[in-house]
């Protein structure tokens, strides 16, 4: 079946921006098992020259909006078919399957755009509409590519339409022109606006402080404790359209908005210290270095008045000269902002499973996502001398963000050279 328009919306920044026509395709289509696909560049920003953001809403039961964002300073802009103007060519193609198991296409579709040049750097925003039916979930599949360049940049993540409480009946928008943030943590001073897919709905706002424990060693026990729900806290907003300055959460920790607090279902919201996704007071700075320490030399570098001399001593002392230090500074925290970037959720990514891995052992060789799972593997697959680790997915309200290594004593010997590395002056994966 061939569709000519799907209802395209851009915002008033976005000038002169075209779309020609798109194409859908139907049920009886097929494609590789996305199971099968190695998408280990989700991990690598480094390797990528695109990296468009993506929000989804379920504006009603039957109809769903794509939201994407995309940076102008990373397309390429040329002359086309004669034209004195330069101008990007961008195709959007969609593809709907029903997990990431499946070989069958739900439904497809392919969107195109011409951005004419401006020397004024811009964000390209705007939305498609498409129909996944309702009480369902999904795997949307989303495949941008810049046709000046001939590049293409995939992104995956779940589409759930279970019910009309869950996460993505809810978008967060910004106060001063009403396009969507793109990601669901929010700053000590920020305003911002939440659309409910019914309209003048009051939402229920419970809010969570809760310090999390760092994640064991990959070969150790899990120190998981239950979480408790009771909330610390209980407010209503107003709707949207009641409400002309937006919304301000100047607590950290996480706020989880309901319009039904029968369920546990709802959107939820970070709000995490001020400089996140990156590290740079001193007590942050030091908190990383307990993936590297014994229990002992952590809490004598904690006990300093001068946090700061004490990380720095740290590493000067792995480096063995204060140019080496700089660079291993540089190396492991920027993996843990890379962390913060891939697998935060209800806590920071390097707190996680996956940030810890991340943090020592850097962006995995492979990485092959299943519906309730992720493997990571660094080396060569199929390779006994690989190293391949498995992340169970965690149904948890307030995340769809949350995986647990399954772990094992097969892994002591790894972690301990691979930690060495770093106590040495050396990085794990230094690619």
């Amino acid at each position: 079946m061939t569709k000519y328009l799907i209802p395209y919306t851009f915002y008033l920044f976005m000038l002169s921006v075209g779309v020609s026509h798109v194409n859908s395709c139907s049920q009886s289509s097929s494609r590789p098992s996305a199971a099968n696909q190695n998408v280990s560049h989700v991990y690598k920003a480094d390797k990528t020259p695109l990296h468009p953001k993506y929000t989804v809403f379920h504006r009603s039961g039957t109809t769903s909006e794509l939201h994407f964002k995309i940076n102008s300073q990373e397309l390429l802009y040329s002359k086309q078919g004669g034209s004195e103007n330069f101008s990007a060519r961008l195709s959007i193609h969609y593809v709907l399957i029903s997990s990431y198991d499946t070989k069958d296409i739900i439904d497809s579709a392919t969107a195109y755009l011409t951005d004419p040049y401006s020397s004024t750097a811009k964000d390209i925003i705007g939305k498609i509409d498409f129909n996944p039916t309702s009480t369902n979930a999904y795997v949307l599949q989303v495949d941008l590519t810049d046709l000046n360049r001939n590049t293409t940049v995939q992104t995956s993540f779940e589409i759930d339409k279970i019910n009309s409480a869950t996460r993505q009946n809810f978008i967060v928008l910004s106060p001063k022109n009403k396009t969507p943030l793109f990601r669901n943590t929010i700053g000590k001073n920020e305003h911002f606006y939440i659309r409910y897919r019914t309209p003048y709905t009051k939402l229920f706002v419970r809010y969570y402080h809760r310090d999390f424990p760092l994640p064991s060693p990959p070969f150790a026990t899990s120190n998981m404790t239950p979480f408790e729900y009771k909330a610390d806290s209980l407010f209503t907003i107003e709707p949207e359209e009641k409400d002309t300055t937006g919304y301000l959460f100047k607590k950290t920790g996480f706020y989880h908005i309901q319009s039904d607090t029968s369920t546990k279902d709802g959107l939820t919201l970070y709000r995490f210290d001020d400089d996140f996704p990156s590290v740079k007071k001193p007590e942050h700075l030091l908190l990383p270095l307990r993936y590297l320490t014994s229990k002992q030399e952590y809490e004598t570098m904690g006990s300093y008045k001068n946090l700061k001399l004490a990380v720095d001593s740290f590493w000067v002392a792995a480096g063995g000269s204060h140019d080496r230090a700089r660079e291993l500074v540089k190396k492991y925290y920027n993996r843990v902002k890379d962390a913060n970037e891939y697998f935060s959720s209800y806590i920071e990514g390097w707190l996680t499973d996956r940030g810890l891995i991340y943090v020592i052992y850097g962006p995995p060789t492979m990485v092959y996502r299943y519906t309730d799972s992720e493997n990571w593997v660094y080396g060569e697959a199929n390779n006994f001398n690989s190293l391949t680790l498995t992340f169970v997915k965690v149904i948890n309200p307030f995340t769809d963000n949350d995986y647990r290594l399954s772990r094992s004593e097969l892994y002591k010997t790894s972690w301990y050279n691979s930690v060495e590395m770093w106590r040495q002056g050396r990085v794990y994966a230094d690619k």
